[in-house]
């Protein structure tokens, strides 16, 4: 379907997703999840991505490189966008500048967040021409099928 419409894909991620009404907020989460982080297991997948362990890393990138790779990895899926919905909508922003067209977000506890994300974050990515209103699409689909009638 998104081909047939003329707009092929240029690339896509696939982010987690943190947003919270506060930069406060925001720490408080991120805090939360590091005190409940598996430490071991992120280890053993960033060890497993690397196909190194984490002392050589560290040997090869610095002590500080290897240790935000653990810390990423507890965070979530690729560099997590993290940030009130101001800040989360401006990264996907800058995202989309460089021609990423589409982001998988996962979020935390997806329901609550999902929810939150559609009305606090959408309507800022559909100020900053990011994101097509509903009502642009539409139209835009009725003149695409019309063509093709």
């Amino acid at each position: 379907m998104w081909f047939d419409l003329g707009n092929p894909a240029q690339g896509g991620i696939w982010r987690t997703g943190i947003c919270r009404d506060s930069e406060a907020q925001t720490r408080e989460e991120v805090a939360e999840i590091f005190a409940q982080a598996d430490y071991e297991g992120a280890r053993e997948f960033v060890e497993a991505l690397a196909g190194q362990t984490l002392g050589t890393l560290r040997s090869a990138l610095g002590h500080g490189s290897a240790d935000e790779m653990v810390r990423r990895a507890i965070l979530g899926v690729g560099s997590p966008i993290i940030g009130t919905p101001d800040q989360v909508a401006e990264a996907l922003g800058r995202l989309h500048q460089a021609g990423v067209d589409g982001v998988l977000l996962t979020f935390r506890h997806v329901r609550e967040e999902l929810e939150e994300f559609i009305e606090k974050v959408v309507p800022r990515l559909e100020h900053l021409r990011v994101r097509q209103s509903q009502r642009t699409r539409q139209q835009q689909e009725e003149v695409t099928y019309a063509r093709h009638e």
